[in-house]
């Protein structure tokens, strides 16, 4: 596959459902291989003063932001579980900018680095995908992603229904996996199955890498 990034530097996607454990998986690569998280980057574009974030005060209101002048996230999250024409424009403010600060930082990386990944939830519903060398994906069960969400974001379970289904059912996201990491076990599955998953990608993890916790 013939990639927009920079020479020799090998790109690979990693994604997953919402509460899928991805961030998880990304965490035990970058042990061995940069992983730029597409949420990480998303703060950075909204901070206050950047372009991101006056666009979607012009385009939700000023309601979205805190008392310091920061993105209200959650309210935001809110707005678009209900809302399908708000969530379309507001990923049409911030993929754009998120694309390229993203690929800033892999033109960095390449002069240290062999290979990264790129992690975001939506790079199959969105097509970006094809940007990359190939996919790791990231799956769990539904009801146990549904568990992760209520205890983890604080929201109610309608909301956390509507932001799942608004993204592609595992079973739709296989054909388009070079590899799949299954996350319904403990962190000690998670690690063998990550690790198992790089070595069909053809990337090299010794053995300390592959026990170490730092």
């Amino acid at each position: 596959m013939t990639t927009a990034f920079p020479a020799p530097l090998r790109v690979l996607g990693l994604t997953g459902g919402i509460a899928s454990g991805k961030s998880a998986v990304g965490d035990i690569i970058a042990r061995r291989y940069p992983v730029l998280d597409a949420d990480h980057v998303a703060r950075e574009v909204v901070r206050p003063g950047t372009e991101g974030l006056a666009r979607i005060v012009e385009a939700f209101g000023p309601e979205v932001l805190c008392g310091d002048g920061t993105l209200d996230r959650r309210g935001l999250r809110q707005i678009i579980a209900h809302d399908e024409a708000a969530r379309l424009r507001l990923n049409h403010i911030l993929h754009p900018l998120i694309r390229a600060e993203i690929e800033r930082k892999l033109e960095a990386l390449a002069a240290h680095h062999d290979a990264a990944f790129v992690s975001a939830a939506l790079m199959l519903e969105t097509g970006s995908y094809r940007r990359y060398d190939g996919v790791l994906l990231v799956t769990a069960p539904e009801s146990v992603r549904l568990a992760r969400l209520l205890a983890r974001d604080g929201m109610d379970e309608e909301s956390a229904r509507g932001l799942m289904a608004k993204q592609w059912a595992d079973e739709k996201k296989r054909p388009f996996a070079t590899v799949e990491v299954e996350n319904a076990g403990d962190l000690a599955d998670l690690e063998r199955h990550t690790w198992d998953a790089l070595d069909r990608l053809g990337l090299a993890v010794d053995r300390v890498q592959r026990t170490s916790r730092g």
